[in-house]
Formats: structure tokens, C-alpha cells, sequence
């Protein structure tokens, strides 16, 4: 599986003859995710109902849910966990355009938050490895910032384990910007999306659609006066209702 993998990836690397152009051949990778901060074996907001794919080729790449077509995926429960773990969001980056979003949809609206190209600044190091699906991995780390009106409220460190075997710079869940396909990682050290297979893909990758495109200050801000106006409200209730 390895090294049909690897020879379907050369061909990424290969010019027309006639044109000089880089030839667009895609993939596939499909992640599961888990949680071990969660104290349950068996939560209630089960994450290993839930498959994600990145869909990629040498310019542009889409992280996102696959959509299930059976009763149980409408289950409250299951949209709430999709919630949970990220599923309504889209992930789309163009290194071509150097353009790097997020697509969301709250409800209200539809928004493309763009975020900064080099989102990550990594720290690899090259001592701590280990195999996953049969390649070498590395892992690299980077301290991430949650801020609102530029104060910082929460920080926590990401990682991501990577192989140079597959020479490209995407990932799940805009975890990416490594010398190789990132196979598992996290962006805030707890919800882990772990690839679990790699397949050559005739999916085309397409920047999502949307009817707002802010920048992820603006969307950071929008959220947390979002989680304050519902914490009033909690209050208030416990107020009227003691």
C-alpha cells in the first residue's frame, strides 16, 4: 500500500512534456478524530461516528465532514457532536493565491474567515518519531493564541506528526504548512484528527461559497461576545428561576 501510495505521488512531481505545466493529480485522506481529555470511554457526543476527509493536489487542498446519508446522522445528538469536533466547518487553502479560510455557517449567515497563510509557526524536532500507517512520521509543535480584541484569553500548544515521504504541506483542519502530509494532529492538544487512509482522488478542490468574508479577528470577536450574550442569558434564568 506504501509504495503504490508513493508512486502515484511522483507523478505530482512530473512536467507535460508539451505544456511544462505540473500535472494536477489528487488525493484523498481520510481522518477519524477522538478526544482524551473526554473521562468516558463511551460519551455521550461519540466523535467515532464522525469521518473526515482532506481532499488535495499540488496547488489547493479541502478539509471537511463527510456527510452520511442515513437516519441516524440527523439524531440531536449527532448534531450536536458534529458540532463539538468541528464538522460544520470547511478548511480550504490555495497555495497559488496564498489564500487560507475557514468556511462557517452559525445559522445566520454563511462566512469565509480568512486567516493568516502561515498560520502555524512550527517547531520540528527531529528526535521524537513514530510510524503511522507505515510512514515515518515527526512531529512538530506551536504555541497557539486565542484572542479577543487583541487580549489574549486562552493559549494551549498544537502539534502535528508529519512525514516527509509524502512531500506536501497540507493537513486536517488547517493543521499544515510542514514539508509533508500531516497524518495526525491537534490544535489544541486534545481533539486529534489521525489519518486512516491515503487514495489517489478524482475530487476537485473548490474554494467554499459564502455571503460574508471576514478576517478571523473579526470572527474571533463575533464569537466570544456570541458566548457572553449566552451566559447572560443563563443567568438570568437561574435569577428568575432559583
Amino acid at each position: 500500500m506504501k509504495k503504490i501510495i508513493l508512486a502515484l505521488l511522483i507523478v505530482i512531481n512530473l512536467n507535460c512534456s508539451s505544456s511544462k505545466k505540473i500535472l494536477k493529480e489528487s488525493f484523498i485522506v481520510n481522518y477519524k478524530v477522538k478526544n482524551i481529555s473526554s473521562k468516558t470511554t463511551t460519551p455521550k457526543y461519540d466523535p467515532s461516528t464522525l469521518d473526515f476527509e482532506l481532499v488535495y493536489d499540488n496547488e489547493t487542498s479541502l478539509f471537511n465532514l463527510v456527510n452520511k446519508l442515513n437516519n441516524d446522522d440527523n439524531t440531536l445528538d449527532n448534531k450536536i457532536t458534529k458540532i463539538i469536533y468541528g464538522g460544520n466547518f470547511i478548511y480550504y487553502k490555495n497555495k497559488i493565491e496564498k489564500i487560507k479560510l475557514f468556511n462557517v455557517d452559525n445559522g445566520n449567515d454563511i462566512y469565509n474567515v480568512v486567516t493568516n497563510f502561515e498560520e502555524y509557526k512550527w517547531e520540528i524536532n527531529p528526535n521524537e518519531t513514530k510510524e503511522i500507517s507505515g510512514f515515518k512520521c515527526y512531529k512538530a509543535t506551536a504555541n497557539t493564541e486565542r484572542k479577543y480584541n487583541g487580549v489574549i484569553q486562552e493559549t494551549f500548544e498544537s502539534f502535528a506528526w508529519f512525514t516527509y515521504e509524502i512531500p506536501t504541506s497540507f493537513g486536517p483542519r488547517g493543521l499544515d504548512g510542514l514539508p509533508g502530509l500531516v497524518l495526525e494532529g491537534s490544535f489544541d492538544g486534545k481533539i486529534i484528527f489521525y489519518a486512516t487512509s491515503i487514495n489517489k482522488s478524482n475530487l476537485n478542490t473548490k474554494k467554499p461559497s459564502s455571503n460574508k468574508t471576514i478576517s478571523f479577528d473579526e470572527f474571533s470577536n463575533l464569537m466570544y461576545d456570541l458566548s457572553q450574550d449566552r451566559k447572560k442569558v443563563q443567568q438570568n434564568i437561574k435569577v428568575e428561576n432559583p
